[in-house]
């Protein structure tokens, strides 16, 4: 059977940062509402997975062109990709890196929450809601700053989660420029975050004008002021003027893992409100859609599990119910409480107690 041209691109994207895909990159097509769903399991060795539904390419090529953004994102089918395998990629080289800086990160946002809400139920899902959302514009902006083609990652990232907006809010063919609260502030810190270009973010802000607002825009620029220490800093954010200088300084601060207990706390007091359970008339956060887009992703794997069962499959499987990493649903930590001192295999860079690469500090290690 021919290789999927997916595949493949996978693939090169990952081999030119020097990831082992042969042993370390799982792919394949299942059907499923949104084109791609990416996740790295702690539990499987940091192995990074790719799902793409049988019609992707379609998927991915109707939402620019839906949305207008056909001239700014012409290759949605390789930017989304991209995106999808940097990003994975990111979390095991910028954040979290390991168990300690996952734990930092939940940490914070749970004391946050733990003030707001009663039952432990809803407050580990909300931890884990928002933790994931920290480590996403922290992986995010780092890659921007220091990958090798932060255009196609930027173009990329809004590629894939327009299209997850696109096929999980039913009534985003009727109200078309109408989004949730909750992917607008997403959407919105990480351009600003990632630096995207100032003509591709104008035209990505008309599109979504009806959903961005002044709060928004104000809760913006505290997350990049949190996120980057200062307030000049997070000013240069949001207006889009970044230099080289800015991105280096701006790369290291967020690489302090030291500091992500606090910065995780004070974002969660943000975000908080646009992550609250929904309300009792049925309307769903971005949450809510995509995670029933992860369980039936999950429904047709059991399927296909049962009808073909695996033999001598070694290690741990991801579970049928993981804790959940929200919008993404990408950093899988199967047992809920950081794996016991993962260890990335020989074939990829080993790290060290003090972070490695010099550029980071390990949260819990001294």
């Amino acid at each position: 059977m021919a290789k999927d041209l997916l595949e493949d691109m996978c693939a090169q994207i990952l081999e030119s940062k020097g990831w082992e895909t042969q042993l370390y990159l799982k792919f394949e097509r299942a059907k499923m509402p949104t084109a791609l769903s990416a996740f790295i399991n702690l539990a499987d060795v940091w192995t990074i997975n790719i799902i793409a539904s049988p019609d992707a390419e379609q998927k991915l090529d109707a939402t620019v062109k839906e949305m207008g953004l056909r001239d700014l994102i012409p290759n949605p089918v390789y930017d989304a990709l991209y995106f999808a395998t940097s990003h994975e990629w990111g979390h095991w080289k910028y954040c979290p890196y390991n168990d300690y800086g996952h734990l930092a990160i939940q940490k914070g946002v749970r004391e946050f929450v733990e003030k707001r809400l009663v039952r432990e139920e809803t407050i580990a899902q909300m931890t884990a809601r928002g933790a994931n959302i920290v480590e996403d514009i922290i992986n995010n902006a780092i890659l921007s700053y220091e990958d090798e083609a932060p255009a196609d990652f930027v173009k990329g990232f809004t590629a894939y989660y327009l299209n997850n907006a696109r096929e999980m809010q039913p009534n985003v063919h009727l109200m078309k420029r109408k989004f949730l609260p909750e992917f607008s502030i997403f959407l919105n810190t990480n351009l600003a975050m990632t630096q995207a270009d100032p003509a591709f973010y104008r035209k990505v802000r008309s599109y979504l004008k009806d959903s961005t607002t002044s709060l928004i825009d104000r809760d913006t620029r505290a997350i990049a002021e949190i996120l980057l220490g200062n307030p000049e800093a997070a000013r240069r954010a949001v207006s889009f003027s970044m230099d080289e200088h800015d991105k280096e300084k701006n790369s290291y601060a967020l690489k302090d893992s030291l500091l992500w207990y606090q910065k995780s706390y004070d974002i969660a007091e943000i975000i908080y409100r646009y992550l609250k359970e929904p309300p009792a008339n049925g309307s769903n956060s971005l949450s809510d859609m995509l995670d029933k887009a992860r369980e039936a992703l999950e429904k047709q794997q059991q399927n296909q599990q049962q009808q073909s069962p695996q033999k001598g499959k070694k290690g741990k499987q991801k579970p049928d119910n993981p804790s959940e990493y929200d919008l993404t649903n990408d950093f899988y930590d199967p047992e809920g409480k950081g794996s016991p001192n993962p260890t990335p295999p020989d074939a990829k860079p080993q790290k060290k107690e003090d972070g490695g690469n010099g550029k980071e500090t390990i949260f819990g290690n001294k």
